[in-house]
Formats: structure tokens, sequence, C-alpha cells
């Protein structure tokens, strides 16, 4: 009798703990403290204060055929997140991240992989969703901020080329796409920002590519366009209402480009509520006062709206040395923190690796402690200048 009550007891026990590791994964998965605690109340020059380094979630769900490679008939969610040569996101992954001082993570979305639209409805399959909640669950863990994207849509429909009625289809389908992302996401906390696209320019092939948005050459202005959609995404996230009313929202330049001429032909959406600014530079050629140049513009063009700016994607390549790599951290990641701009590196798994995420080794330690120091003098930097201002 003993014997059967200690053995019902474990079952018991068993099932007991069974259940509870059940009910803790279906938590994080679930995004955990995701709405804990919100807090909006920083101006979005202050929220950005607030990240040191970022790292991106490069070439996973990014990955398209549209734009490299093919995918397996009938494919499945795993299938495009390994994709494009690396293995699937997990938890342990985004510690290693955490762990070596980035404290954000971008995460690039290529949603028409699983995105449908019939008789102009639009749709994108909860799978999708799911998992990208799940990679943000793994960030939050580890108390991160977290950037969710429309990656290379561009590239398959969310287009400002074509005719003027072919263009309203589009804001049109993209108001429905971030109408169902925004809905999914409306009760996270401040630590997740949304972010409207990534490089959109005027562009029907690789020929005719126009990444200086040249006016002239059309029946249109490419720039109004682009506007257009960046004032629909704002206007449709807060739409959503809960934490998006207030949630920090990011969104590029033309192409994402730094030169003065896309930053100036940028109208800022809505009232400039609470927006961030991406810009995307991979140059690793200048000297600190040539990057302080275009930094000084950036900083004086945005200040004026009072919107901070994110360099989204920038990073030495995989083949250049250590010295080399460590003199970029010292000359573009402390310039740009120094004028209050953060960086997040591009990691592809491939030119522009940063973690082996099979291994989840670093490619270079060297490198990538020098980009977090470097982050961090660069935004003591910005403090003591604010304070110099203040002073006088």
């Amino acid at each position: 009798m003993k014997k059967w009550i200690c053995a019902l007891l474990c079952a018991v026990l068993a099932f007991s703990l069974v259940s509870c590791a059940n009910d803790t994964a279906e938590t994080q998965t679930d995004g955990g403290n995701v709405s804990a605690d919100a807090d909006f109340s920083l101006s979005a020059m202050d929220f950005v204060k607030n990240i040191t380094a970022g790292w991106n979630l490069g070439n996973t769900f990014e990955a398209t055929p549209e734009v490299w490679g093919s995918f397996p008939e009938n494919y499945t969610i795993e299938d495009v997140e390994t994709a494009w040569n690396n293995p699937k996101t997990t938890e342990t992954m985004i510690a290693e991240v955490a762990e070596k001082g980035f404290n954000a993570v971008r995460i690039p979305v290529t949603w028409s992989n699983f995105m449908t639209v019939e008789n102009g409805v639009v749709s994108i399959d909860d799978q999708l969703i799911n998992r990208i909640k799940e990679v943000v669950s793994y960030c939050y863990q580890h108390d991160m901020y977290v950037i969710v994207n429309m990656h290379h849509d561009d590239k398959i429909w969310l287009s400002i080329a074509g005719t003027e009625e072919e263009f309203q289809t589009v804001v049109d389908q993209y108001r429905q796409a971030w109408t169902i992302i925004g809905e999914a996401f409306k009760d996270y906390n401040e630590k997740l920002i949304l972010e409207g696209a990534n490089e959109i320019i005027y562009q029907t092939n690789d020929s005719d590519a126009d990444w200086w948005g040249n006016e002239g050459l059309y029946d249109f202005n490419p720039f109004d366009r682009l506007n257009t959609l960046f004032a629909t995404f704002v206007e449709t996230v807060r739409a959503t209402g809960g934490n998006n009313a207030e949630r920090y929202l990011m969104f590029p330049t033309y192409g994402a480009q730094w030169y003065t001429h896309q930053i100036d032909n940028l109208e800022i959406p809505g009232d400039g509520y609470h927006l961030i600014c991406d810009i995307h530079w991979y140059s690793t050629d200048e000297t600190a006062e040539g990057y302080a140049a275009y930094f000084s513009d950036m900083d004086t063009h945005m200040q004026f709206y009072e919107i901070p700016v994110i360099l989204g994607e920038c990073g030495a390549r995989r083949d250049q040395t250590d010295e080399e790599k460590i003199a970029w951290a010292d000359e573009y990641v402390k310039t740009a923190g120094s004028y209050g701009i953060k960086c997040f590196l591009w990691d592809d798994g491939g030119d522009f690796m940063v973690l082996d995420r099979q291994s989840l080794s670093w490619t270079s330690e060297a490198y990538v402690d020098a980009v977090i120091t470097a982050a961090k003098e660069g935004a003591q930097l910005y403090e003591e200048k604010l304070q110099s201002q203040t002073e006088e």
C-alpha cells in the first residue's frame, strides 16, 4: 500500500512539474512580462538614451526567394528562418548577445512570405506572428529593447513605383498589414519598437534602382510617396490602441540613406510624437572627423523635430583585421554616440558575421568589446555635451 501511495504521489508531482514547465514555456512564448510596467513617459530623445548598442538578427526572418535563393515547396517558418544559412534562433543565442553587452536587438521580418491578399483583403499567417513573438520574448527575458520591422516586402509588393492607382493599392495593403501587426503587438510595453520599412527606394528592377531620389525622372515625387507610407504607418499603428497609442515608432529616410538630400525630403509623420529615424551607413573608410561631419548633419536636422537617430545597420566586415575593426569602433561608434546616435551592428552570418550562431562564439571578441566600450564612451560624451549646454 505504501509503495502504491508513493508511486501515486510521484506521478502527481511529475505531472505538476510538467504542467508548470508547460505553463512557463507558454508564458515565455507569449512574451512573459511584455505588458508589465509599461512606461511611455520619456520623450523619444530620452528613451533612446537607454539603448547602449544593438545587434541585428540578420538574414533570418527577412529571407525571401525574391531577393536571393529559393524555398522548398510548401515551406515552413523554419525553412524561411534557416534559408540564408543561419540556424533557428534560440533563447540561448539571444542570451549570448545580451551577456556580451548589447541591450537591443533588431529583428528584420519579411511578412510577405506568409501574407496573402484575396479580393483586396490582406491576411498574415498566425504562425509567423507567433514565432516573431516567441523571439521577442527571448529578448524580453534578458531585459532588451527590440525593433520589429517590415523588411524585404519592398522587393515584393511595398513599392513606391507604378501608377497612382497602383500606389494607392499598395497604401491600402500597407495599412491592412500594419493593422494586423499592430494588433498583434499592441499590449507589449515600451521596450518593443515597431519600424515601418527598411530601405524603400524607387525600383522596378535592379537596373533602375534609384538610391538618390531624383524627383525630375518621374511624373510623381518619390519622396511624397514615401512620406505618404510613413504617415499611414504611424496613423495605422496608433489606431490599433493599447500601448501602440504611445509606442515608440521608427521609420527610415529614403533608402535609409544618410545624405542631407534624403533627410531634408523626409516629412515627419503625424505630430512627431515618440518617433525615431532609422539610417543605414556601412562606411568604414572615414576618419572620426569625417564621420562627425555626417553625424552632425543628422543631429542638426532631426534635433529640430526632437527625433533621435538610430543607425539601424552598420558594421565592419568580417574579413577586416581586428586592428581595423577596433579602429572603426572608436572612430564610428564612439563618434555616433557623442551625437546621441545609437549603432546596431548588422550580422548576416556571412560577410558581416559578428556572432557565429552555430557555435555561439564571436568572430572577434576584441571587436565586439571595442564596440560596446565605444558606445558607452560616446554616450558619456553626449551627456557631458548636454550638461554643458544646460549650464550655458
